[in-house]
């Protein structure tokens, strides 16, 4: 293989490799479920998921979360599954499903405090505001992007 087409495969792949945006899909698209956690009145993560369903809580070994809130309860009240997210066609659905109590905002649920298990219907046309209610408040705006 000559040195050219080499280097264009090696910038290829790296470029490929490292631009974990592009590879998910979500420059692309701009599309899926975008989250910002709030704590202690400011934003202090945001992340862009294009999954079907999506596990919000504590990190452990036996337990596998897509949003990790664990630097965000230094005393480890929040469940290790706290809340799950979960699209069924073209809405996006919130379950409880840790032992902490989680309230939910939006244009379907005003100031609502979720059943454990029972889905809520997440707002596409405008935030959804969440507060997982440990010992650490923690808040999570949602935006559903299609």
């Amino acid at each position: 293989m000559s040195n050219q087409i080499t280097k264009a495969l090696e910038d290829w792949l790296f470029e490929d490799l490292f631009n974990m945006e592009r590879y998910f899909g979500r420059l692309q698209r701009n599309k899926g479920v975008q989250i910002t956690v709030h704590v202690k009145g400011r934003d202090v993560l945001e992340r862009v998921f294009s999954y079907d369903q999506i596990t919000i809580g504590r990190a452990h070994p036996i337990v596998d979360v897509d949003l990790d809130l664990t630097p965000f309860d230094e005393e480890k009240t929040i469940s290790r599954k706290a809340v799950v997210i979960r699209r069924d066609g073209d809405e996006y659905y919130i379950f409880r499903t840790g032992d902490v109590p989680v309230l939910l905002k939006n244009e379907f649920a005003n100031s609502v405090f979720l059943e454990k298990d029972k889905p809520y219907k997440l707002s596409e046309t405008s935030e959804n505001f969440v507060v997982i209610w440990s010992k650490q408040k923690i808040g999570l705006k949602i935006n559903i992007k299609f």
